[in-house]
């Protein structure tokens, strides 16, 4: 029985110590280039974070408007150890660009939200940031409430707000009472800004919706977060980071764009 035990055990390795060889000989798979690059303003000015062969032409993401955009190659500026070019024109709530130069529609401008509705997206930050209830005045702050709607369904709210250097985003029912499914980040430093979500619209025109979602517009020490969000149903209800890029404000940490 030993013996035959041993034999075994030999064949064994042999088998793992062949498939090892094979896959050293196996050559990585490069991931395909993301479509995405982070955008942000210095007053009037738009930069990209553009890499080497990346297209001239960009859509460039607003908060209610996406244009057409030429990368000035020539008119580059080096931050965090990341070159940057100037965009010749961007929408206001500039913060993302696509490398396509197919036209990408424009967001649809959010549906009307009642007070009512308002302030139970407040409570919903409050319960998801760790406020104590009762807790006045509130430390978290709602930042987005965007209402979307969906065929032959009720439609559902995509929230967003912070508490401090905690930011939320959040799908809630058409109620506004029962979240269905959420994401907390922690914000970019020193100064965390506000965590907002744009209008939801088909960015890499697969033929579904995402949200883009930011933290930061200016690079003014406040740090920069950018995110690219889809909800998925199957096999269960949760927000899926399609892409995200992270920038500390004083850029001390490692900069990483593409999944998190």
């Amino acid at each position: 029985m030993p013996q035959r035990v041993a034999k075994y055990t030999k064949l064994a390795l042999s088998i793992c110590l062949m498939f090892a060889a094979c896959r050293a000989n196996v050559e990585p798979i490069e991931p395909a280039p993301s479509v995405y690059r982070t955008v942000f303003t210095e007053g009037a000015d738009a930069w990209v974070r553009h890499h080497a062969g990346d297209p001239n032409t960009v859509t460039v993401v607003g908060l209610r408007a996406n244009i057409s955009s030429t990368v000035a190659s020539a008119n580059t500026r080096e931050m965090c150890d990341m070159t940057w070019s100037k965009l010749s024109a961007a929408p206001a709530g500039a913060a993302l660009a696509l490398q396509t130069e197919k036209a990408v529609q424009s967001p649809q401008a959010p549906a009307r939200v009642s007070n009512i509705q308002t302030e139970r997206a407040q409570w919903r930050i409050e319960e998801l940031t760790g406020v104590v209830a009762g807790t006045t005045p509130s430390p978290a702050a709602l930042r987005s409430i965007i209402k979307t709607r969906r065929d032959n369904a009720p439609p559902y709210f995509v929230l967003s707000g912070d508490n401090g250097c905690v930011g939320v985003i959040a799908v809630v029912d058409s109620t506004l009472r029962n979240v269905l499914t959420h994401v907390k980040l922690e914000l970019p430093g020193p100064k965390c800004a506000p965590l907002v979500v744009h209008p939801s619209t088909d960015l890499d025109q697969d033929g579904q919706t995402e949200w883009l979602v930011r933290s930061g517009r200016e690079w003014d020490g406040h740090g920069l977060f950018r995110g690219v969000y889809r909800l998925e149903t199957t096999p269960e209800t949760r927000l899926h980071a399609v892409w995200s890029a992270r920038y500390e404000g004083d850029c001390a940490t490692s900069n990483i764009e593409g999944l998190p």
